[in-house]
């Protein structure tokens, strides 16, 4: 695999796992009942759930970053992802209308069939590192495509995120 691809993936993933983290530390209680909606635990448990959970998610955001453990934390991250995935199409099958937590409490969006979707693209993003990188120089061109690219789809994933929030505040609108 290029190591532009490869290292484009890391940092796009790091910066989302970071940053969903970052969420969940911040506001605690708002995550506590989120993931006592999605798993059905009572919140004295959905607690040191939701402290695991952002702790693992910040650990794979940094972890990404090393080309040592790069391989194992793509695996994770296609874990976490991969879990997120089953999440949300349970809990579209059980009709819970609820927000799905992805862009914290400020950034509300109701579950939809649109996140499988952006998680399949994110699936895929965690995959490719999970590969070896060819064995080639790198040089400045490669960095500053890195550094485009990561820079061009985290601003994508953050249009769509917008994008999703901005279709669940029409709704609520629609519904007055």
């Amino acid at each position: 695999m290029d190591p532009v691809l490869i290292w484009t993936s890391v940092i796009v993933l790091s910066g989302l796992f970071l940053s969903a983290g970052l969420h969940k530390v911040s506001a605690p209680a708002y995550y506590r009942g989120l993931i006592s909606g999605y798993t059905g635990l009572p919140e004295r448990l959905a607690g040191p759930a939701g402290t695991l959970l952002a702790l693992t998610e910040i650990s794979v955001g940094a972890l990404l970053l090393l080309p040592a453990a790069r391989i194992g934390t793509a695996c994770g991250a296609l874990g976490l992802l991969t879990l997120y995935s089953l999440l949300i199409a349970i809990s579209l099958l059980r009709g819970l209308e609820m927000d799905c937590g992805c862009s914290g409490p400020l950034g509300r969006q109701r579950l939809s069939p649109w996140l499988l979707l952006r998680n399949g693209t994110l699936l895929l993003c965690a995959w490719l590192p999970t590969n070896p990188a060819l064995n080639r120089e790198t040089d400045f061109r490669d960095l500053l495509i890195i550094l485009c690219s990561s820079a061009a789809l985290l601003f994508i994933y953050l249009a769509f995120e917008q994008l999703l929030s901005n279709r669940e505040k029409l709704l609520v609108l629609r519904n007055r």
